[in-house]
């Protein structure tokens, strides 16, 4: 895991892994339903490859509230063994080319039917990369393409909405409340091994 001081150039411009992931962290919308939830923290790791820097933003929840008292205890029982703990951690990992000093890819998982509390959520991979300058992202599903979708950003970050009650996102489409920023954490071995992140989903690459 790389040192969060390690020094990055970006478009000219000397960047710490730690500035750079605070400058791309992703934008969050939740649901209209789902607004009392709050992310408690983010958890960040980048890589290089070759001329881009991956950021990988693990968004880290409390819980997970399923929506059904019983099958929510249960749950959250199966967590606790399972991961290790009942808090829910979801990715975003954002592509950034050096050169430009832009997101050009963005990874996410969503839910295909969208129903906000469905209670045995789907997990698709979207993979959405930079088509030109217009906005839009060709994008792909569990590998296979789909339509293209314009990506919302602000300032440079891109914005998502977390859609279900399970913490899975969907691509932003101007509804839904803004959260203010989670603070970020550096990814560390400790937080690896205590949260079993090797049995999560995981982005891309990992």
């Amino acid at each position: 895991m790389r040192d969060p001081a390690e020094e990055v150039r970006m478009a000219g411009e000397a960047l710490s892994l730690a500035e750079a992931a605070a400058r791309f962290q992703p934008v969050l919308f939740i649901r209209r339903g789902l607004d009392y939830l709050r992310p408690e923290c983010i958890v960040y790791e980048a890589a290089r490859a070759a001329r881009r820097l991956l950021i990988d933003y693990y968004v880290q929840w409390e819980d997970e509230i399923a929506p059904f008292v019983l099958w929510h205890f249960a749950y959250r029982a199966f967590r606790k063994i399972y991961y290790g703990s009942e808090k829910d951690i979801e990715f975003v990992q954002a592509g950034i080319d050096i050169d430009s000093a832009q997101v050009d890819s963005v990874a996410f998982e969503r839910d295909p039917g969208g129903k906000m509390n469905n209670p045995f959520p789907v997990h698709e991979l979207v993979e959405c990369s930079r088509d030109g300058a217009d906005g839009l992202f060709k994008v792909t599903v569990n590998g296979k393409e789909a339509q293209p979708e314009c990506v919302c950003f602000e300032g440079g970050r891109p914005v998502l909405l977390v859609a279900m009650w399970n913490h899975i996102y969907d691509f932003y489409k101007g509804d839904g409340v803004r959260m203010d920023d989670p603070p970020l954490v550096p990814l560390n071995d400790d937080y690896y091994s205590r949260y079993k992140m090797w049995t999560r989903s995981l982005p891309p690459g990992r």
